[in-house]
């Protein structure tokens, strides 16, 4: 299974080469892929990574405080996003928070730190992906062999970009055309149309549960359990309910403050307990 590694920049750069040559040592039936290292001599580097955002269906976008606007970035998310049903987005946060980017459409995709704990949850993951996961408990053991290194490379790459990530620009690969720059923001629109479709689709589900929520009737059950409730915690006697039927009805209201059909559904329950009780 081939996963896309996304980067714009000296450290995400940096970051995502680290990935390239870790991840297969974690997973060795994933195959990442960068442009960096894997578009051969002579090839367009723009049709060779438009090639492979369309047909991989997993990528990490290597994401810095320098590249999280950039257009390129955007453009490879986008690509990725266009399958989103069988597509997965893992927005790695090299040196980011999740607020840095609220605003941003990446916002939308799964967030990981290149902790530990992230990384790890991130390999479990990709791996139950895979056409033949590893255990967990093998994961687990490769993972603790080889965090280490990463760790330590992990540092050493944020160390010596520290200066370099703010005044360092990556060389462009080739003069940038007016049809590329005319797909880079098709990508990106679509990638912003496709956000928007899950937090649309998100939110209606929300409305419906909710709706669902405050318009679902009381069941009778639940109201002759309030009933038996009441008569435990007060000192009415069963044969006085009527006698008591707006202390009751507040009672089990208060308890149900969003259900409809309460008053109806309560008168009716009531007369069937009381005549129960009467019919003993």
């Amino acid at each position: 299974m081939k996963v896309f590694l996304s980067w714009s920049k000296l450290r995400s750069q940096k970051v995502a080469e680290l990935l390239n040559s870790w991840i297969p040592c974690i997973l060795q039936s994933v195959e990442p892929w960068i442009s960096s290292q894997n578009i051969e001599d002579g090839e367009l580097w723009f049709n060779a990574i438009q090639t492979q955002v369309s047909e991989i269906i997993n990528g990490i976008i290597c994401l810095t405080k320098e590249n999280k606007d950039q257009p390129w970035i955007l453009f490879e998310a986008g690509g990725l996003a266009k399958g989103l049903e069988k597509s997965r987005i893992y927005v790695l946060l090299i040196d980011l928070v999740p607020d840095d980017i609220l605003l941003s459409p990446l916002s939308a995709f799964n967030q990981t730190k290149p902790n530990k704990t992230g990384l790890k949850k991130l390999m479990h993951v990709i791996n139950n992906r895979t056409s033949k996961p590893v255990s967990t408990e093998i994961l687990d053991q490769v993972f603790e062999k080889f965090w280490p290194d990463f760790e330590e490379k992990l540092k050493e790459i944020i160390t010596e970009t520290e200066i370099a990530a703010s005044t360092t620009k990556k060389p462009v690969k080739e003069e940038v055309s007016a049809d590329i720059l005319a797909e880079l923001l098709k990508s990106i629109r679509n990638l912003e149309t496709n956000v928007n479709s899950i937090r649309n689709a998100n939110m209606h589900v929300e409305t419906i549960k909710t709706e669902r929520a405050i318009s679902s009737p009381i069941s009778s059950l639940r109201i002759k359990r309030h009933i038996n409730k009441f008569l435990n915690a007060t000192t009415t006697e069963k044969e006085h309910l009527n006698e008591n039927k707006a202390q009751l009805y507040d009672y089990i209201k208060a308890r149900n403050p969003d259900s409809v059909l309460l008053r109806s559904r309560f008168e009716r329950v009531l007369e069937d307990y009381v005549k129960e009780r009467d019919d003993l």
